[in-house]
């Protein structure tokens, strides 16, 4: 469970693999949770741990979020999830 901040527009995910191989994803779903499930989110529990609760955004990076964000889809996109490729 990831929380996503309030004043977020987009969400991003997918999968990350390392080394050869398949992996097959079924049935994702993203659901809104009540706040007193635990987030899994080990990096901001870290950071929570260590007094910061914001990873600091560059100038730069902003730039770069906000770019991806006007380039990205405004639909979902390639959902036949059970067609191989």
């Amino acid at each position: 469970m990831l929380d996503v901040p309030e004043g977020a527009s987009l969400i991003t995910f997918g999968l990350l693999q390392t080394g050869r191989g398949q992996a097959w994803v079924d049935e994702i779903q993203l659901e809104i949770v009540d706040r007193a499930i635990p987030s899994t989110d080990l990096a901001a529990a870290a950071r929570a741990q260590n007094g910061e609760h914001v990873h600091p955004v560059s100038a730069a990076e902003r730039q770069q979020i906000l770019t991806r964000r006007r380039e990205a889809p405004r639909w979902p996109v390639n959902l036949d999830f059970e067609r191989r490729p």
